[in-house]
Parts: C-alpha cells; sequence; structure tokens
C-alpha cells in the first residue's frame, strides 16, 4: 500500500488501528522508513503535525511492523530518526485527557482521487479541530464529521463539482469549514459564504482560511438561523456586493433537525429563503434528528443520493476506514 495513503491518513489523525500501513517487507527498505520520518515526524519538513499523543500511539504501532520486515539482522535495521524521535516523544510530560480533549490542533483532510494518482499534486484542506471535543460551548462544530466527508466526497466528482462550478455557494453551519473551504479552494465557485452561530467557530475558519491560502472567493459570517444573514464584516469581499445576498447553491451537513422543513426558523427554509424562487431542495442523506443536503438552481435529477447512514459511498474517500453499522468511519 503506498506511502502517500499511509501519509494522508496520519495527517487526517484516523485512529492508529485504522491506518494502512505498507507491507513489513516495504516498511524495512530505508528509502521507505526515511520518507516516513520526514513526512510525518520531522517537524523541518511535515506540516501540520499531530499532537505529541497521536504521534506516540502511530510510533507504537508503527515500529512492530517495521521490526517484522527484519530477515538479515546484519543489513536490516530500523531508522535512527525515528527511534530518536520515539525517545524524545515518550519523556515529554504527558497532558491529562480533559487537555488533551480540549486541545485544537490542525488536522489535513486529503482528497479522494479516483484511481489513485501518487504523482498529481493532492487536494488538501486544513481545519482546526478538537476530535475529543464533541460537545462544548453549545456547538458540536469543533470536529468535523462524517456526512462532511460524504458531503466532501461528492462534491470531488465531477457531477458533484459541477453544482458549484461558478456559482454563489452558501455553507449553513459550516462547523470547522472543510466543505466550504474545498469547495473555494480547488472547485472554482464564483464565492462560497461559510457561516455559523458560535463566534469560536467563526475564528477558527478565520485562521483557516489563511492557512489554506484562499483570497477573496472565501469569507466567513456569523448567522443566527431565523434572523436575516448580514453582511460579514472584517475582511469583507467585493465579489458580492451587499444589497445582493442571494445565492446559486446552499450546502449543510449534520445539521440538527428539530424543525418541520417549512418552518421559518429552520436551517432549510433559511437556505431556500436566500436562493432564488425556483430553487429546488434534494437531500443527500437524512437521519431522523439529522440533515445533509445541498440546495441547487439545477434540476433535482441531476444528482443522485449519497445514503451514507446506510453504506459507505461507492468510490474511495477521505481516507476510508472500516465501516461500522451505524455510520462508517471515514
Amino acid at each position: 500500500m503506498s506511502l502517500h495513503q499511509l501519509t494522508a491518513q496520519y495527517l487526517q489523525q484516523l485512529d492508529p488501528t485504522h491506518l494502512t500501513f505498507p507491507p513489513p517487507s516495504t516498511l524495512i527498505h530505508p528509502d521507505a522508513q526515511s520518507a516516513i520520518y520526514n513526512r510525518m515526524f520531522n517537524q523541518s519538513t511535515a506540516w501540520p503535525l499531530p499532537p505529541v499523543s497521536y504521534r506516540i500511539r502511530v510510533l507504537k504501532a508503527l515500529i512492530p511492523q517495521i521490526e517484522e520486515g527484519i530477515t538479515d539482522p546484519d543489513e536490516d535495521e530500523l531508522n535512527s530518526d525515528l527511534l530518536e524521535e520515539w525517545t524524545n516523544l515518550i519523556s515529554l510530560p504527558k497532558p491529562s485527557q480533559i487537555q488533551q480533549a480540549q486541545q485544537l490542533t490542525f488536522i489535513k483532510y486529503t482528497a479522494p482521487t479516483s484511481p489513485p494518482a501518487p504523482t498529481a499534486e493532492p487536494k488538501t484542506v486544513i481545519t482546526s479541530e478538537s476530535r475529543g471535543l464533541i460537545y462544548a460551548a453549545g456547538t458540536t462544530g469543533f470536529r468535523t464529521w462524517e456526512a462532511s466527508l460524504h458531503l466532501g466526497t461528492y462534491l470531488s466528482t465531477p457531477t458533484g463539482a459541477a453544482h458549484v462550478n461558478g456559482k454563489r455557494v452558501i455553507e449553513l453551519g459550516a462547523g470547522t469549514g472543510f466543505v466550504s473551504m474545498f469547495v473555494a479552494k480547488y472547485l472554482q465557485p464564483q464565492f462560497v459564504l461559510a457561516t455559523d452561530r458560535e463566534g469560536a467557530l467563526i475564528g477558527n475558519m478565520k485562521e483557516c482560511k489563511g492557512r489554506n491560502e484562499l483570497g477573496a472567493e472565501f469569507n466567513v459570517g456569523a448567522w443566527e438561523w431565523g434572523t436575516p444573514l448580514e453582511y460579514p464584516g472584517g475582511d469583507n469581499t467585493e465579489i458580492v456586493e451587499k444589497e445582493d445576498l442571494t445565492f446559486d447553491v446552499a450546502l449543510g451537513a449534520d445539521l440538527v433537525r428539530c424543525f418541520v422543513p417549512s418552518s421559518s426558523s429552520g436551517s432549510v427554509a433559511n437556505a431556500e429563503q436566500l436562493c432564488r424562487p425556483t430553487t429546488p431542495i434534494c437531500c443527500l442523506s437524512s437521519l431522523p434528528l439529522l440533515r445533509t443536503f445541498l440546495i441547487t438552481t439545477m434540476s433535482k435529477n441531476s444528482f443522485s443520493q449519497l445514503p451514507y447512514a446506510i453504506k459507505t459511498p461507492s468510490r474511495p474517500s477521505w481516507t476510508p476506514v472500516q465501516a461500522t453499522t451505524s455510520r462508517p468511519n471515514v
């Protein structure tokens, strides 16, 4: 299995038990070990680096895999940089579980390719998250949930990308901003506005805007559903006039659905009000209390459903791992 996939999974901080390691016969090669060190652990060449605790867990799983590939003790050996990194990491003070859960870290997602193309420049999105902070300060937006990854997977296909190419896009409840930033960075929209109600999430997305080298095509705004959407302050862009806040496409992933779709305070209803009067709605997936949708001015028959709650997508996802019975781990 390619080192490219292992690196992508690592930077996405998949659980180490789900990482796809190359076979020991590959890992024992000096060039492979050197590449792993430089791509995953070398602070001078790898960024963003996962938290110390995660790096320790990965090395703890990796080193036995390398040792298994030793066939000639006189010739085969572990990379000295990897061993030194392991020694340095385990000697560092260990933060408490509470501190680890509250710690924000940069996570790099790598878009799927079908078929994989190791020589092509990968499409990546950097977010600021806390995987252990499932619910805090009244929001679940400090991590990128599976529905966002599936929506991103759909949009990474030619069919999905066609919905946003050249369009004005808004995302509701953007959270980490993963979907919006991927659209703005790679799918050539006219403009993308990522919205959320929480100030901390707004700040995170603004920081990640710079980390992803996004410009005027991407903006972030606070929006309380049921209230008028105001033009974002601060880094205003001239692409969309303040008097013309209408959009061609509205996106939402795993939004709490404690309302009927026609309710004026619901996320779908608010998105419909911002789009053109002829805009139809098509849900990419839905659960009793969660909804993931794409609203577009195109015909709803021009794209298919993405039942993420039922089975894994038919194409490679964002460095996927084995699916569970309820939701796939992506």
